[in-house]
């Protein structure tokens, strides 16, 4: 996952002044601020939430054990944050930098991420614990 981020910010900062928006610099700088801000703020939240093992698969790779899912934290008001709103950073970080290229990879990344959820992650959690996270 660090790889991803690292290859995401190497990417829009290679593309970066490649998108024309028609609105304020200033605008577009503090809009992509928000966005990065509350994106990373809820993965932050959420990673707190979780704890390592979870934040990082622990539970594909690890012998099975009990799991269940976690109601605290925003997971209390959103299913699934991390793959959801959680990508608001990218979003943000992509107009910051005005990456045309950096916008369709962070829908590309989030979009990946999503069906790898209800693929692959959601149905092995639900094998290990009766219940969908």
């Amino acid at each position: 996952m660090n790889n991803d981020g690292v290859s995401f910010v190497v990417l829009v900062l290679l593309t970066r002044d490649t998108m024309t928006i028609g609105l304020p610099r200033w605008l577009v700088l503090v809009g992509g601020g928000i966005l990065v801000l509350c994106g990373a703020g809820i993965k932050l939240w959420a990673a707190a939430s979780l704890g390592g093992k979870a934040y990082y698969w622990y539970n594909f790779f690890a012998p099975p054990s009990a799991h269940r899912a976690v109601l605290a934290g925003p997971y209390r008001f959103l299913a699934n944050q991390m793959y959801t709103v959680g990508y608001l950073q990218a979003y943000g970080f992509a107009l910051i930098t005005g990456s045309f290229v950096g916008l369709w990879a962070a829908a590309f990344a989030q979009l990946a991420i999503l069906v790898f959820y209800y693929a692959v992650e959601r149905p092995h959690f639900q094998r290990l614990n009766g219940s969908p996270p």
